[in-house]
């Protein structure tokens, strides 16, 4: 039996028991506003939650509290685009946030315009510059081919991101680096690059590297440097893409 009043107020098909399930329809209700909802409050009373704005989503604000519209979090990863390496001697990466506790450098079809030149290497740096001193950056790269292997110590000032010397436009390197902050000023690189070179024959080969090191600077590292071991080296040939995660 439908609920009616009538015009001196007598209510007619309202049981002793109250309302009866499913008998207040959408039209029953008052009028609201657009975009709110309904919800509950921390006296379990209800309650008209909204609007939000636009771009917000509802989230819950835990136990005792009705949820709330807010606004998306933004992302902790950072990507950068892909970059052209130039033809300088190096290649200076800056804008890395102090707050960066992981960063990723890869790199792909790197090559040099100068004959014979010694490892291609990455040295790191904080807000005040690349850093220099003997123990701040240090790495090692391990190489296998076919039954050859080897090493390369990137001694007190560098971390190797590839052993091999070759002929100018003659190999390429591409790989990548992961640079783990552990401790104020202290972090942990690993990466692995593979270098395509091509002997004056002509015929291919492929060296498979694994690279490991620590950096220790005192203070955040906020920037990175690409070159090579002997430092005036050129590039001619190749990009990069630096991407970080924030605390």
């Amino acid at each position: 039996m439908p609920i009616t009043i009538s015009g001196d107020g007598t209510i007619t098909g309202l049981s002793a028991g109250g309302l009866p399930n499913d008998s207040i329809t959408l039209a029953n209700m008052a009028h609201g506003t657009d975009g709110q909802i309904l919800t509950y409050d921390a006296a379990g009373a209800p309650v008209a939650l909204g609007p939000g704005t636009d771009g917000q989503v509802l989230t819950s604000t835990g136990s005792g509290s009705p949820p709330a519209f807010e606004a998306v979090s933004a992302s902790k990863w950072t990507q950068g685009s892909s970059t052209s390496v130039g033809t300088g001697t190096t290649v200076l990466i800056t804008g890395i946030p102090a707050t960066a506790v992981m960063i990723v450098l890869t790199y792909n079809h790197i090559s040099c315009a100068s004959s014979n030149e010694d490892n291609f290497i990455m040295r790191c740096g904080t807000s005040s510059g690349i850093t220099g001193n003997a123990g701040e950056n240090r790495g090692l790269s391990a190489y296998m081919q076919d039954n050859d292997s080897g090493e390369v110590n990137g001694g007190d000032d560098n971390i190797p991101l590839g052993p091999y010397a070759f002929t100018a436009h003659d190999g390429y390197y591409h790989g990548h680096v992961i640079l783990t902050k552990w401790d104020t000023g202290k972090y942990h690189a690993q990466g692995a690059c593979f270098q395509s070179l091509s002997s004056i024959t002509g015929a291919p080969t492929l060296y498979s590297i694994t690279l490991t090191g620590e950096v220790y600077l005192g203070a955040a590292l906020e920037r990175i440097q690409m070159q090579w071991h002997n430092g005036t080296g050129t590039f001619d040939d190749g990009d990069y893409a630096i991407a970080y995660l924030e605390a």
